[in-house]
């Protein structure tokens, strides 16, 4: 079965950027009949469920709701593949009349039609697939939102579409075989699905799933399967689990959007900054950005998700490149994501940051633009409160260092949350004394030290000496002599030598900057050692050198002046 976009991924997508721009329809992933039924609620208020987009073409289909709740199944109609289906509900409370419609944007239908404040935990979606032919409505009645615009689940409705679920995909390079029906194994994995869809408690859940997966290995709807544990890991925060699952998902359908959406967004959340969760989340984010609209969804449609997906995609990928170290290339992928969404204070603030760090003077300026706009922008697709504070914090630390004080801070800011990028022409004076090299006062965080051993050899040539004695006599003509020779030989000498540095890595911080510096020790008593975690000292940073004032042998010491390369700088 090929997943379909179905706008519950648009609204996970809304809601992760902080904006929900529209409330959520139901979008059918194959043909058939689609039904309807109430299953309960708790509004007061009495509300006509039915098809349409506006008072005009409301067809009501349910009434008196949610009293009359549970109600029988009602039909909808047929649906195609691909198809938008627009709900509406009509509320009267207090005397007047309210309306709510899935495909607008008003307050009333997005309180209606989507988890708001994400009571639900599914990402902001009111529609919760439940199993491959039924979905579950977590809707509020019309007039919700004149009391509160938070999910109160106090209408809930069932859809279930029956009709012929077909696997098309075909091995690349091979012909696509004839349309397979999908069918249960037998008797016994349909009731053991059935139950899966009726399960409320997502931990009895994952245990039916974990026991449908172990005696159906090899069910037709493997895809399903695994999507539905994505959901359930989704709903009990396991976001860890929800990146094997994606993995799952993507063994069975290398192509799903729904797995590429998660890992995409769940890499940078979670920090996965090992080499294989770096890899795994640029390939992700590279499948997400290839992606090709489903069969059957609107090019409108489509068009808007794209550009939301793209920029998490973007986001993603620059936050890859910033953990390599890559920051022109971190640099370039943050800024394309702000192209696609101009409103987010997380980017802005990551994007100030390996702007920051290529050291660059000229792009200092910049740099401090991006922060200002993190810290001072509170519009849809701001950062929280505390992080903008924390942003601000920080921004003051390092425009004052740039600047050699505050003054302009305030310009800068209302210039940052007023537009999305810098002008051109974007110069904040500099100090007579750039504050980057000076004197300053550090505190160590962390060290490691690593000893490392060189073995040399050289060789001593051998030597030979030959004495030699003897006696003669001489009679007439005749001489007789006998001689005795001996030779004494000393054989070459090999002679192994081991040298021995010690590697020292320490963390330090200081005006909010994090560090990290080295010294190799080359001989017993060097001045390069560990720091004392916790422990401040003087510095000094002239260009990559800083400079450590400490006493040797404890605070009694010899003061001592070390030499550390920093390998790197990055804000707390």
């Amino acid at each position: 079965m090929r997943s379909t976009l179905s706008l519950a991924l648009l609204g996970a997508v809304a809601l992760a950027n902080g904006f929900q721009a529209r409330a959520e329809s139901f979008v059918a992933p194959y043909g058939g009949n689609l039904y309807i039924q109430c299953i309960g609620g708790s509004a007061g208020a009495s509300s006509q469920f039915g098809i349409g987009s506006s008072p005009a073409n409301f067809k009501p289909v349910l009434t008196g709701l949610p009293s009359s709740c549970p109600s029988a199944e009602v039909a909808i109609g047929v649906v195609t593949a691909g198809q938008t289906v627009e709900f509406g509900i009509s509320t009267v409370w207090q005397d007047h009349t309210y309306w709510a419609f899935s495909g607008d944007s008003d307050r009333a239908s997005q309180a209606a039609f989507t988890d708001v404040c994400n009571n639900l935990r599914m990402a902001g979606k009111a529609i919760q697939q439940a199993s491959p032919s039924t979905w579950l409505m977590h809707l509020n009645d019309a007039a919700h939102y004149t009391v509160s615009e938070c999910e109160a689940n106090n209408i809930v409705m069932q859809l279930r579409l029956a009709g012929t679920l077909t696997v098309q995909q075909a091995p690349t390079g091979q012909a696509a075989p004839s349309a397979k029906k999908m069918q249960y194994k037998d008797k016994q994995e349909y009731t053991l699905y059935d139950s899966i869809t009726k399960e409320a408690d997502p931990n009895k859940k994952l245990a039916l799933l974990s026991t449908w997966k172990e005696k159906y290995p090899d069910s037709d709807f493997k895809l399903a399967r695994a999507l539905l544990f994505l959901d359930t890991y989704q709903k009990l925060g396991q976001y860890a689990k929800m990146i094997d699952a994606s993995k799952d998902v993507l063994a069975i359908d290398p192509k799903e959007l729904h797995a590429f959406y998660w890992i995409t967004l769940l890499t940078p959340q979670l920090n996965l900054n090992s080499q294989d969760g770096l890899d795994t989340g640029e390939k992700a984010a590279n499948g997400l950005l290839a992606a090709e609209a489903p069969a059957g969804t609107k090019p409108e449609d489509w068009e808007k998700a794209k550009k939301t997906t793209d920029a998490i995609a973007y986001k993603t990928l620059g936050w890859v490149a910033w953990q390599r170290k890559a920051y022109d290339v971190a640099e370039k992928n943050l800024a394309m994501s702000l192209k696609m969404e101009p409103n987010s204070g997380e980017v802005d603030y990551w994007l100030g940051t390996v702007i920051y760090l290529q050291k660059k003077p000229e792009r200092l300026s910049e740099a401090m633009f991006y922060f200002a706009r993190a810290a001072a922008f509170d519009g849809p697709g701001a950062m929280l409160p505390q992080q903008r504070k924390q942003a601000d914090d920080f921004l003051i630390q390092v425009y004052s260092q740039l600047h050699g004080d505050t003054s302009g801070l305030v310009e800068l800011k209302a210039l940052a949350k007023a537009n999305s990028t810098p002008p051109a022409d974007l110069k904040i004076k500099t100090a007579a004394k750039n504050q980057q090299n000076g004197p300053l006062t550090v505190r160590a965080m962390t060290h490691t030290s690593r000893l490392n051993e060189h073995t040399s050899a050289y060789t001593t040539p051998g030597t030979s000496n030959t004495n030699c004695s003897g006696t003669g006599t001489t009679v007439g003509n005749t001489t007789n002599a006998t001689a005795n020779c001996q030779t004494t030989s000393n054989p070459a000498q090999i002679h192994q030598i081991t040298m021995q540095t010690l590697d020292v890595v320490n963390v330090v911080e200081a005006g909010g900057m994090q560090y990290t510096i080295s010294c190799t020790a080359h001989w017993r008593g060097s001045n390069c050692g560990p720091m004392i975690d916790g422990d401040t000292f003087p510095a000094e940073i002239d260009g990559n050198t800083m400079w450590i004032t400490a006493r040797k042998g404890g605070n009694r010491g010899k003061e001592v002046r070390s030499k550390y390369r920093i390998l790197d700088i990055r804000p707390i």
